[in-house]
């Protein structure tokens, strides 16, 4: 009897078939979270962000914001052949099942493929299957009526240019200072990390800032600015420490007055004044800036001239500094009138009191906010140091 067989044009259509139909986890498992080509992802359930924090024990909660401090970082880790586990960079092991198999055969927890773009965390109790699933009014909670998918979402560390690391060797020492040298007579191409004062060309002044950050002082990145005196204090303004463990906002009107030497001029820093060295709080923060007509904050509790600044600049996991220093991503243009700085809270850290020197002023020019709703305003201004380009 004659064998049959099918037409290599159908069997190429089966194979495209089964191919379509076919997916792999979407993510890359290590088995050393430690190692340099570990890759590393913020993980998603719907539109919000899973992140990691003890309690004792690592637990996880979700988030709007697509944070990228350690808490947000997820590895997944093969521990025997047929295992892993998901990997926090901040804290360690998720302890929620631990250990997960990468097939559906086993009678254990398992982690199994969705449609190519995501997948599915199951845990197995009696023979009894249940889901990872997150609730908005429950939290995190393992049940059998409602399931969700996980996404990954793959992230790149961006390249940091380290100031005064010249040799790119993670270091500052003489070795820098010699490389800087070098630049100066030509024998080596210059480098943004030698430019330490940000003025575009490399010369004395970087080999003196140089030596300074060696000896642990403060350089300057252009021209410096402050205003005020700081001789009041204030523990609301430009961040209450006492209730960064909530969604928190304060607004400051800088008036064009104080302003003058910055007018025209590339705003690229800006720094406030603590009274002592910042509790460890661990929260995000976000820093906007806009000119604005108003110089009060009296009168009305309708704020929505003050919306819509410019995002200039972000801390992570603040705390455990002598400065609140926000160092803009991108220069914001100031051009003559008042200038309103708004402080965010994007991500909640542990509460703990401090207290920022400032002035008393003749106007309300600092409000507060909490959970979204406008709060007191007062006549306090936070000292600071504004700096812009030469």
């Amino acid at each position: 009897m004659k064998k049959f067989s099918p037409p290599k044009i159908l069997v190429v259509l089966l194979l495209s078939l089964l191919s379509l139909t076919s997916h792999a986890l979407p993510f890359v498992p290590t088995t050393d979270p430690s190692a340099s080509t570990t890759k590393w992802y913020q993980l998603k359930t719907g539109n919000k962000y899973v992140y990691a924090h003890p309690t004792p024990f690592i637990d996880i909660d979700v988030t709007t914001n697509a944070g990228t401090s350690n808490d947000y970082l997820w590895c997944f880790v093969t521990v025997t052949s047929n295992r892993i586990a998901l990997y926090n960079k901040e804290y360690g092991y998720l302890r929620m099942g631990m250990f997960f198999s990468a097939t559906t055969s086993d009678d254990t927890n398992y982690i199994e493929e969705g449609n190519g773009e995501n997948f599915y965390i199951y845990y197995i109790d009696s023979n009894t299957k249940f889901y990872l699933n997150y609730y908005d009014d429950e939290g995190f909670s393992s049940q059998q009526a409602k399931w969700n998918s996980y996404r990954v979402e793959e992230y790149i560390s961006p390249i940091v240019i380290v100031p005064g690391d010249v040799t790119g060797d993670g270091n500052v020492d003489i070795a820098d200072v010699n490389a800087v040298i070098s630049i100066m007579l030509g024998k080596l191409p210059k480098t943004d990390s030698a430019d330490l004062i940000n003025d575009g060309k490399v010369d004395i002044a970087d080999v003196n800032a140089l030596i300074n950050l060696m000896l642990g002082k403060e350089i300057s990145l252009g021209t410096e600015v402050t205003i005020g005196q700081g001789n009041s204090d204030n523990n609301l303004y430009p961040i209450s420490g006492e209730r960064v463990d909530r969604m928190i906002m304060t607004r400051m009107i800088y008036p064009k007055s104080m302003l003058t030497e910055l007018k025209g001029k590339s705003l690229i820093r800006l720094m406030f004044y603590p009274n002592a060295t910042l509790p460890q709080w661990g929260c995000d923060l976000q820093v906007s800036l806009k000119e604005v007509d108003q110089d009060t904050f009296m009168g009305s509790t309708d704020d929505s001239w003050a919306e819509g600044g410019t995002v200039v600049a972000t801390l992570t996991n603040v705390g455990n500094s002598k400065y609140l220093d926000f160092i803009f991503n991108t220069p914001f243009e100031y051009h003559e009138k008042n200038l309103l700085v708004e402080v965010l809270l994007t991500k909640t850290g542990e509460p703990y009191l401090a207290f920022f020197k400032g002035d008393r002023v003749s106007t309300s020019c600092s409000r507060n906010y909490t959970n979204g709703q406008s709060g007191s305003y007062t006549s306090f201004l936070p000292k600071a140091t504004f700096t812009y380009q030469p």
